[in-house]
């Protein structure tokens, strides 16, 4: 599923930035209602913003442009965005390909920014833009709760478990971000969700990344990763912020201050236990077809701000901090192990049938005997242990299909409710009934070994033919001995052939010997 770039200036346009008191945090119905009327507000196709191109971040975004008294031209820190009650002339093109940014002094009267924008004076604009980029003149976002104080470590880093509960906002910092290099952002997130999507709708791509991430990849080096990817981060803000940087109105605290709201995964969440399933389920949203989950997870931010154009450069911002270390990660896996992406999905047997995603990946993971993949969807609720195929499977039935020993222990042992071994498919054989017809002897003992097999079920649509009927005819030695050693009921007739009859017609004379020294 490759994402348009549409999808990602739809959502910032977003008009409600939430506020979080921790990422456990449920919105209630209301909460709900309210933002999706905040997001209608600002909708693409409401008012001035019916137009792309009227919302300003696009790939062609046009910056206005100041010439100082030596001539070298400098980018207005607006670039090209104007607030809702300025009105923009329309004249005149600059590609963001050629936009230089140079340093601002901050006593200098040829810039805007160099005053408080809270306090300056609104003169009429004598920059030339090529596109009117004004807002719908509707109400102003609302401030929400508040905002947790971040601080820095020394080497940089958020602390989020600091809990200093005063105000703080944005607002005067975000004057100085350079909309073109916002633009740019966008259009990267864009190219990097596409190719995101490519390579985990794959065949079993998304999988196999997800086992090497829970268990191929040691803790040290994703700390590593991730603390990479945060330094290349704060480089990028400090280009989108560079014309505040060399006039000393944006300071690198302001940087990892923002870093912190619009990234607040980081480090907390992400280097903790649960950091690793997290960035799974973010992958699989980024990469999914899943809309309303796709905007809350890019629209998710701590801070609150009442202008709506600094609503957009935050969820922009929000958009590229998660795409770009996503899939920096990700092409980081491809990488090392020569990962190329295909369009494609993986194909699975034409008689099997399955509901979503999430259940192709469980089949894919139980196929592949991958524990901690399988662990991972039962637990993140991506899969119901309970669910069953097209064919009434059960996953402990596939998982024997497969001769998945591991996830077969698994799904036995460690999901509760337990799923019931003795569920019969729409062919009436149970997972038993699929050991003794594989002939693997392994899997027949892990299945004997739970308290409630039935090792005598019978199969109505095959003339009632037990598990042990069918390893006899089959010749699986290994597994009729197992049988036999759980009391398996030798007596018992498939039609009218007990399983030393059929040992007999097959001519399977060490069968026929394991079948009468039992008794039979």
């Amino acid at each position: 599923m490759a994402r348009s770039v549409r999808d990602l200036r739809e959502l910032i346009c977003v008009s409600r930035l939430t506020y979080h008191e921790s990422d456990e945090e449920v919105l209630s119905d209301t909460d709900s209602s309210i933002i999706e009327n905040d997001m209608r507000k600002l909708s693409l196709n409401n008012g001035s913003c019916n137009d792309i191109d009227n919302i300003g971040l696009h790939k062609d975004v046009h910056v206005s442009k100041k010439t100082s008294a030596t001539g070298v031209t400098r980018v207005s820190p607006d670039s090209g965005f104007l607030t809702n009650s300025s009105t923009p002339s329309t004249s005149g093109s600059r590609d963001e390909s050629q936009t230089v940014i140079s340093p601002v002094p901050s006593g200098s009267s040829s810039s805007s920014c160099t005053k408080s924008p809270t306090k300056r004076k609104r003169k009429k604009k004598k920059n030339v833009l090529l596109t009117k980029h004004d807002l719908p003149k509707a109400a102003a976002l609302p401030p929400v709760s508040g905002f947790h104080s971040i601080s820095s470590n020394s080497q940089g880093h958020f602390d989020h478990s600091a809990d200093l509960r005063q105000s703080f906002s944005f607002d005067s910092m975000l004057t100085y971000i350079d909309a073109s290099i916002v633009a740019n952002w966008l259009q990267r997130a864009n190219e990097n969700v596409t190719e995101m999507s490519r390579f985990c709708n794959y065949e079993d791509s998304f999988v196999q990344f997800a086992h090497f991430w829970l268990t191929g990849f040691p803790d040290v080096q994703r700390t590593s990763i991730y603390d990479m990817e945060y330094d290349i981060l704060v480089d990028e803000f400090n280009l989108a912020f560079a014309v505040g940087r060399q006039s000393g109105k944006v300071t690198r605290k302001d940087i990892v201050n923002l870093l912190g709201a619009i990234y607040k995964e980081y480090p907390g969440t992400l280097l903790s236990s649960k950091g690793c399933y997290l960035f799974l389920n973010y992958m699989d949203v980024l990469s999914s077809d899943r809309t309303a989950e796709y905007k809350e997870l890019l629209s998710d931010v701590k801070c609150s701000t009442k202008n709506k154009q600094y609503a957009q450069w935050l969820l922009a911002a929000r958009s590229f901090a998660l795409v770009n270390v996503w899939s920096a990660v990700l092409n980081f896996y491809r990488n090392l192990l020569g990962k190329t992406p295909v369009a494609g999905c993986l194909p699975l047997p034409s008689s099997i049938r399955l509901k979503n995603v999430h259940h192709q990946r469980m089949y894919q993971a139980i196929r592949a005997d991958f524990v901690d993949v399988v662990h991972y969807l039962l637990k993140c609720r991506h899969v119901d242990p309970q669910d069953t195929d097209s064919h009434g499977r059960t996953w402990i039935f596939t998982a024997v299909m497969h001769n998945s020993a591991n996830v077969l222990v698994y799904l036995l042992n460690r999901v509760k409710p337990a799923i019931d071994v003795n569920q019969s498919t729409d062919t009436g054989n149970t997972a038993l009934h699929a050991a003794a017809n594989q002939g693997c002897g392994k899997i027949a003992e892990i299945l004997l070994q739970t308290p409630d097999i039935l090792v005598n079920c019978q199969n109505p649509q095959c003339e009632h033919a037990t598990p042990l009927h069918m390893a006899v005819m089959h010749g699986h030695l290994d597994v009729v001995k197992a049988l036999v050693e759980a009391k398996a009921d030798t007596t018992l007739r498939m039609g009218d052939l007990t399983p030393v009859n059929i040992a007999k017609d097959f001519n399977r004379s060490e069968i026929v010997q394991i079948l009468t020294s039992s008794g039979c």
